[in-house]
């Protein structure tokens, strides 16, 4: 399936209801929130008693599904609150912590349809940072080489760079391609596209 035909899978499923829908507590926020094996997240009913002006008030809270929007990574956040300090979580970290167990070391979330706002315990799971860029570079949802977006120069550029950078100055060669001086360090460094992609590629939580 193409990345378009995954992402109208995930809409119809979305539409289709909550039949089969588990909830389970969120790790540490127990009696607070619950998630569910659709990747949905709700904060459970409440009271609550606020001290105002010299006087205890009680506030009600009725449970609600919380709207969720995917970050300008792709990702799924949440802000969870417990003891009046806010926190923000990947959705995807909530579901495979109450559905799988406790995130291994070294490991973070894999979406099996390279669609990140996807949550469904059916789509995710724990996999090592090579896996993950793995399947990105499988499904064909992330480019390498000279076709990678980050890929502003050509390796033939590149290799032109590290050969001037032996004869010239720094600040000469970054004025000649038009490069930051973080760029121009990677570049000398040997930090290629591809390095990139399987060791940058993820920022998961």
């Amino acid at each position: 399936m193409t990345h378009d035909e995954l992402q109208e899978d995930l809409a119809c499923h979305l539409r289709a209801g909550t039949e089969n829908e588990v909830w389970r507590p969120v790790n540490g926020y127990e009696g607070l929130y619950e998630v569910s094996n659709h990747g949905r997240m709700k904060s459970l009913a409440k009271l609550v008693v606020r001290h105002i002006k010299g006087v205890y008030r009680e506030f009600h809270y009725s449970e609600r599904i919380r709207d969720t929007k995917p970050a300008t990574n792709g990702y799924v956040y949440v802000d969870v609150v417990k003891n009046e300090k806010v926190r923000r979580v990947p959705v995807h970290h909530l579901v495979l912590t109450a559905f799988v167990s406790a995130k291994p070391l070294g490991m973070e979330c894999r979406h099996g349809n390279n669609i990140r706002s996807d949550n469904r315990l059916s789509n995710i799971s724990w996999g090592t940072n090579v896996e993950n860029a793995g399947d990105r570079v499988s499904s064909g949802t992330y480019a390498v080489g000279d076709t990678h977006p980050l890929a502003k120069f050509t390796e033939v550029q590149i290799a032109s760079m590290q050969s001037d950078a032996k004869g010239m100055p720094r600040r000469a060669v970054r004025e000649k391609y038009g490069i930051s001086k973080s760029h121009l360090a990677r570049v000398l460094c040997g930090v290629s596209r591809s390095s990139r992609i399987h060791g940058e590629a993820s920022h998961d939580a």
